[in-house]
């Protein structure tokens, strides 16, 4: 028996949640997106005791505002499936393919490809987005052009051979996943965690795509992440300073080893860190905002720091960060920072799991050290107390813990 309900799906970190029209046709269905949003409070619903459904004919309450407007525009999508659903069953197959097939002829529906749904955001995000948080996503259509290239050069070679000529919002599934994948380690080659940041911003791409009213295939909320995670231990001050103080065997080490030096002394992400500018510094504080939280960060310059902006100019050279990593964990090998720690369950030496990150991290545990206040640190670096509780806190009172325990 052929079925229309209405579907949400819930999540946690939302305040309003997308509405779907859920076809069912013996034990499969398809999801087609209304493009209309509401709160759960919004909505009327029918309990039935397992699995509680929303009113098809007044899915919103008359509090709700603009609540006529809504439930004629969802009416008037259930019936343009249910006029196709009419039209399938003349034609002797209600399956759900065929239905979808149906409607998307019946009223014009548009099928997007994978690259034009990915230009559609690009358009409607620009200028709404900060430029480093805008790159996440011309990262995505980067990548996706690259893959897509591949696709083409090596569709003789496995995978590749068992590709589609072309990928729409439909085929977003486990076989599109398992490839993009396979690019993006093989023919990118990209670290564990830039793998990760191009399936997290696709899948952003798809859920706005999703919201934005397109179909899409409902297995892209199964592309799984990649477990990565950043180096949880931070240098010591005396670590900083013999970093500062050694000659690196080559000139190409020397910029890494200031800027890192420098990172460690103001606590900046990379993205920030890029940004600095004479014109940002105030009565010895550094004024910036930042870019991930928006936050205001007043940071007072140390005479290290200040040294280190002279020498440049107080111009950061314009470095990628995976080159600014490669060359770090080089340089804190010949350092000799080698001292044993575990990450992700292994043991590894110091130098070998360094990144850019540690120098924030360094820079906040070394402070809390030095006795400054949680909240202060907290307006420093734009970081909320409770992360700094939660990663940095305990770290940063090691010493008097076992000072209070063994004596």
């Amino acid at each position: 028996m052929a079925t229309i309900t209405l579907y949400i799906k819930k999540h946690q970190s939302v305040h309003e949640h997308l509405i779907y029209l859920k076809y069912n046709h013996k034990g499969e269905y398809r999801i087609l997106s209304t493009g209309i949003k509401g709160s759960i409070q919004d909505f009327n619903w029918i309990r039935s005791g397992k699995n509680d459904q929303i009113k098809r004919d007044q899915p919103f309450k008359a509090k709700v505002p603009g609540y006529t407007s809504k439930n004629t525009r969802i009416k008037s999508k259930i019936g343009d499936l249910e006029r196709a659903i009419e039209v399938a069953e003349r034609e002797g197959d209600l399956s759900v393919e065929h239905v979808k097939n149906v409607h998307a002829n019946l009223f014009k529906r548009i099928e997007l490809t994978l690259m034009e749904g990915v230009d559609e955001v690009l358009g409607v995000l620009d200028g709404i987005l900060s430029k480093t948080s805008y790159r996440n996503y011309t990262s995505v259509k980067y990548h996706l052009t690259n893959f897509f290239d591949v696709l083409e050069r090596k569709k003789g070679e496995q995978p590749y051979n068992q590709a589609k000529a072309n990928y729409y919002l439909t085929d977003m599934n486990e076989r599109f996943d398992s490839l993009f994948r396979f690019y993006l380690i093989n023919d990118s080659k990209l670290s564990a965690s830039s793998q990760d940041k191009q399936i997290k911003f696709l899948k952003a791409v798809l859920t706005k795509l999703q919201d934005r009213g397109h179909e899409v295939n409902m297995d892209f909320k199964k592309f799984k992440r990649i477990s990565t995670q950043y180096l949880k231990n931070p240098l010591y001050e005396d670590e900083v300073n013999k970093i500062y103080s050694y000659e690196p065997s080559r000139s190409s080490l020397v910029w890494v080893r200031d800027l890192f030096v420098l990172q460690c002394q103001i606590g900046l992400r990379i993205g920030d860190f890029k940004r600095l500018d004479k014109g940002l510094i105030n009565n010895g504080d550094l004024m910036i905002r930042s870019e991930k939280t928006a936050k205001e960060m007043r940071i007072p310059l140390t005479s290290l720091a200040i040294e280190i902006l002279e020498k440049y100019n107080y111009q950061i050279p314009d470095k990628s960060a995976q080159k600014y990593n490669d060359y770090l964990k080089e340089l804190l090998k010949e350092v000799g920072i080698n001292r044993k720690i575990e990450h992700e369950g292994k043991q590894f030496q110091f130098h070998e799991k360094v990144s850019s990150h540690v120098a924030k991290k360094t820079f906040i545990t070394n402070a809390l050290r030095k006795g400054l206040d949680i909240m202060d640190v907290a307006a420093i670096t734009g970081t909320t107390r409770e992360t700094i509780y939660k990663h940095y806190a305990s770290e940063a009172r090691a010493g008097e813990i076992r000072e209070k325990l063994v004596g």
